[in-house]
């Protein structure tokens, strides 16, 4: 999708043809005032509106519909006449007016500011849709943004279409509307530095988030992985930390040059969605590392990471040089991202390489600290204090409450919701992301759509004083395993879409039947758009699976081990069978690393890609095609495990035919 082509003149036309009838589970049929029925699913936004009540009969766009907007708002009348023009056939032509020379026209589609709608906030909006006309209004262009959205829902789906819809009869239901957003921040997690992924593809993701009102991309730019921002002063960190060497010896990688990535700002600005750069510290550096060698505790050699983890090498938090470069590094960052705030992550910081350290220990005592962790506080609050003299405002991940934050930080709480509720204790605004609701990167099974749209951002244990800390909410996709944009669509939609409504639609208007009924039009929306949304994967899988055997922590070895199983007596006849690792009980997953098929002893397949199974589950089916079964032949599954953290992993081996 793009939304920057424009045709300007005075009248826009639209050829309607024939009307059809459209089958959705949540529509409802209304009379025209012509007494023509027809069938709209007006009952079907996502998310869902703070207050709506519908009339008699429908707006219908005819070939001299025009469109009318208000100066402050004809970037998001350009927008709308855009994102309408493909389906509808023909682009609209507006007739941009000055608000004391703006008449509300019959045959129109009206957007305006209306200092009035303070009460709703920037993003709140009103909708009213008569027969005549639509008027769209808000106290800021945001919120005539986002009423753009709705009415985009209200129309027939095909308005959702990339070519022109035949037959259809582009009619909105009479209706009037009032809403606005629970919370502030309704963001998106995207991590492009395990994979990464192209300036269209980010763009794209910036188009779904404005469909669902999201207002938040927290841009995950560098990792162990890859450094994926392009920094003058360091030109090596894209010539070398950008790249990576896999284990078959191909080089992988890319990066954002500063022109591109001014452009995604410019671009999710248009959408009204606030782009918050996440440049990591003082954990998972290593690309920073192999590219400038002397910020590491040992001056290297250092490599970009080529597996995913935890790793000991970090920033030496010991070494001036350290904090000149990362000042240097965010200095060119805020110049690119004028977002008010600046992600630095925070998380998953070993001290191993600290304890070692004759620069950080001298660091401890010149600072007076108890410790290794005291020494990540000091590094924390050092950055806090350089980014607060820029006027920008710090967030980490929820282990920066470790030593104490200063009151101007904010923190993402990830394990869970107890570092939520500390840092609003603490008066620390918060964003909530647990990993049990909010981590769209694990399966479907780990974490359902229910369950998603089942979470509640404001913990009960907070007073309502408390609770205003909570800013609102992120659906993170790390990218591990998310290696191309169908597998990014899969493990987003339709979760993202949930939470969405999580993050917008009042806490009392929630309902989970409502929404499943209301989400089946919205996956044909999707569908329209070209996202390939997931589904429960396991489910139908492990429907008329069999026991094959069990893999226990007694078998279990710290370096990985290779298993085998007896599959002759459910390997019948030809064709395709999956080889489900599905985790039972123990304080450790199993990484799987590849599963073979044998035919009297001797790996006639393989399936190599990495599975975890422990209480979050991905990516746990092998699949194998068997083209014929040999007569009298044994057949045998062997696989290789890791077991991650110690060796106490337990679990079921299945398997399932599939003719």
């Amino acid at each position: 999708m793009t939304h920057r082509t424009m045709i300007w003149g005075f009248v826009v036309s639209f050829f309607c043809l024939l009307a059809i009838n459209h089958t959705f589970s949540a529509e409802v049929s209304m009379k025209s005032k012509n007494d023509e029925t027809s069938t709209t699913p007006i009952a079907s936004i996502i998310p869902k509106p703070a207050k709506i009540s519908f009339g008699d009969g429908f707006f219908a766009i005819k070939p001299d519909t025009i469109i009318m907007a208000d100066e402050e708002v004809q970037k998001e009348a350009e927008y709308l006449a855009d994102v309408l023009q493909p389906a509808m056939g023909l682009g609209f032509a507006l007739k941009v007016q000055l608000r004391e020379n703006m008449q509300e026209s019959n045959n129109s589609i009206i957007l305006k500011i209306d200092p009035l709608l303070n009460a709703l906030g920037d993003e709140g909006y009103k909708m009213s849709v008569s027969g005549e006309r639509v008027i769209i209004s808000g106290a800021k262009p945001a919120g005539v943004f986002y009423g753009c959205q709705t009415l985009r829902q209200m129309l027939p789906i095909e308005i959702f279409g990339d070519k022109k819809a035949e037959g259809v009869d582009w009619k909105v239901p009479c209706a009037e509307i009032e809403d606005q957003p629970r919370f502030e921040w309704r963001g998106q997690l995207f991590d492009c530095c395990r994979h990464f992924f192209s300036v269209d593809t980010v763009k794209r993701a910036i188009d779904l988030l404005a469909l669902h009102k999201m207002n938040r991309l927290h841009w995950h730019l560098t990792e162990d992985q890859g450094w994926r921002v392009e920094i003058k002063k360091y030109p090596k960190l894209t010539e070398v930390g950008a790249w990576r060497i896999e284990n078959d010896g191909s080089r992988y990688g890319g990066f954002y040059t500063q022109k591109e990535m001014r452009e995604i700002v410019e671009y999710a600005s248009a959408c009204h969605i606030m782009v918050v750069p996440e440049i990591e510290m003082p954990g998972h550096s290593i690309a920073a590392l192999a590219s400038y060698p002397h910020l590491g505790c040992t001056g290297g050699p250092y490599k970009v990471a080529n597996s995913w983890g935890v790793f000991t090498d970090v920033y030496c938090a010991g070494n001036k040089d350290v904090f000149r470069f990362i000042e240097d590094v965010l200095t060119e960052v805020l110049d690119i991202f004028p977002s008010p705030y600046i992600h630095i992550g925070g998380d998953e910081c070993p001290k191993d390489a600290w304890k070692k350290c004759s620069k950080c220990q001298a660091r401890i005592q010149a600072e007076n600290l108890k410790d290794e962790h005291e020494l990540q506080s000091y590094f924390i609050k050092r950055i806090d204090k350089f980014l607060t003299g820029k006027g920008r405002r710090l967030i980490g991940w929820d282990e920066i409450l470790e030593g104490g934050l200063s009151p101007n930080a904010v923190v993402q709480s990830w394990r869970g919701i107890k570092g939520g509720i500390e840092s609003a204790r603490q008066s620390h605004d918060v964003i909530m992301s647990p990993t049990t609701h909010c981590y769209l990167d694990y399966d479907y099974t780990s974490i359902s759509v229910e369950k998603s749209y089942l979470f509640e951002p404001v913990p009960s244990e907070l007073t309502e004083k408390e609770s205003r800390h909570i800013l609102g909410l992120e659906g993170n996709i790390w990218a591990e395993r998310v290696s191309n944009q169908d597998r990014l669509d899969f493990q987003l939609y339709p979760r993202l879409t949930a939470l969405s409504e999580v993050g917008w639609s009042p806490k009392a208007a929630r309902d989970w039947n409502d929404f499943d009924v209301r989400l089946n039009t919205h996956l044909k929306r999707l569908e329209l758009l070209g996202v390939k949304y997931g589904k429960d994967e396991m489910g139908p899988i492990l429907q008329d699976a069999q026991l094959l055997g069990h893999w226990s922590a007694n078998q279990m070895k710290m370096e990985g081990v290779e298993l085998e199983w007896d599959a002759t007596p459910f390997i019948k006849d030809a064709g395709k069978y999956h080889v489900i690792f599905f985790y039972k009980k123990g304080a450790s997953a199993l990484q799987i690393e590849w599963a073979a098929l044998l035919e009297n002893g001797k790996e006639i397949q393989r399936d190599t890609h990495q599975g975890w199974s422990g209480a979050v589950k991905r990516d746990i089916v092998f699949t194998f095609l068997l083209p014929e079964r040999a007569a009298g032949a044994a057949y045998a599954i062997r696989a290789f495990g890791i077991p991650q953290g110690d060796e106490d992993s337990n679990g079921d081996v299945l398997i399932k035919f599939d003719e």
